[in-house]
């Protein structure tokens, strides 16, 4: 997982954090970057490997982005 002090994701965009080409609107007021795929292939391929991806906010500010992998036997293993 990794996690920032920034101001956290908006209520009003949480629905929108893993659609395809999405990008919130600048907080910091350098406009825009990036091109809106980097949580959208991020969750593809975690759950791909049957894993759980999320993103979230902090109680005490910032936001989160946290990927949970199954636990699985070792082949051959009792």
């Amino acid at each position: 997982s990794v996690q920032d002090k920034g101001p956290g994701l908006p209520a009003h965009v949480q629905h929108s954090t893993f659609d395809m080409f999405w990008r919130s609107e600048s907080l910091n007021g350098r406009g825009r970057s990036g091109s809106g795929l980097g949580l959208t292939v991020v969750k593809a391929i975690a759950e791909g490997h049957n894993a759980r991806f999320e993103v979230g906010n902090n109680r005490d500010g910032g936001s989160y982005a946290r990927i949970a992998f199954p636990v699985s036997k070792a082949e051959g293993a009792a």
